[in-house]
């Protein structure tokens, strides 16, 4: 019998509470954590079935980001970062597609879609610079991507452009009080050439899919900023509730709590 990524999320949820501490004081999830969340499925979550992906409903994508946000904060939060990006696996030509999303079951895209960086059109390629920052996760993604203002013979526009994770530098910015282990640091690229086919638009025409994997998507993107608030809201309920928890439990039962530590 087959598991459902929600079923494989709540089986990982007591390892996960029990490695909390943990991911907040190496500020970046484990690496043997990260591995088993993208076994059970969890960074393909929004991936087209085209490509192998799970192609989850909305409602099936909160469910398990908000089991998730239950059991650590950091690792929800890191969740949502990379189950959303495998959403523009749906707007690259299909053969850049499956050569990104398609090889391996286990892949991981992150990143930062705010257009911080420029890509400049050279011949087959773009030479793109940028410095983004709160791209969380970036420590354990095999892809990373960044919002651009594309610069060709056409009026500027905003574009993703994909690239390997080891074509960034990742510097070292996340020195917080609160979802310290989300590693959300700067990345950053200079002068990085990137094929013209690893530039999407994320808003725009989808390619390599089928119409069916088209409509789907369409559910994610038709009312955006109202889903993107939504699943943000419930990630940040979900932490809430497990911090007011905590609290009663400090109050209630003070000493029991001390000696646990």
């Amino acid at each position: 019998m087959n598991t459902t990524p929600r079923e494989a999320v709540r089986a990982l949820a007591p390892a996960i509470r029990a490695q909390a501490e943990r991911i907040e004081l190496e500020r970046r999830l484990p690496v043997e954590l990260v591995r088993a969340l993208a076994r059970a499925g969890v960074f393909r979550l929004c991936v087209p079935r085209t490509l192998g992906g799970e192609e989850a409903e909305p409602g099936v994508l909160v469910g398990a980001l908000e089991d998730l946000a239950h059991a650590d904060g950091s690792t929800g939060w890191c969740a949502m970062i990379g189950a959303t990006s495998g959403v523009t696996s749906a707007y690259l030509p299909e053969r850049e597609a499956r050569d990104i999303f398609g090889r391996s079951r286990e892949v991981i895209a992150g990143g930062v879609f705010a257009p911080m960086g420029s890509a400049t059109r050279e011949g087959a390629d773009y030479r793109v610079t940028g410095r983004w920052r709160f791209a969380s996760g970036c420590q354990h993604c095999d892809w990373l991507m960044g919002g651009c203002i594309v610069r060709d013979d056409g009026l500027p526009r905003a574009r993703m452009v994909l690239f390997p994770a080891g074509d960034a530098e990742i510097v070292d910015t996340w020195t917080v009080s609160g979802l310290r282990g989300t590693g959300s640091h700067d990345m950053v690229v200079r002068d990085l050439r990137v094929p013209v086919t690893r530039i999407a638009d994320i808003v725009g025409e989808r390619r390599g899919i089928t119409a069916d994997t088209a409509l789907r998507l369409a559910r994610y993107f038709k009312n955006m900023p109202v889903f993107w608030m939504n699943l943000q809201t419930r990630y940040e309920l979900e932490v809430a509730e497990d911090e007011v928890a905590a609290q009663v439990e400090r109050d209630v039962h003070p000493l029991e709590t001390a000696s646990r530590r």
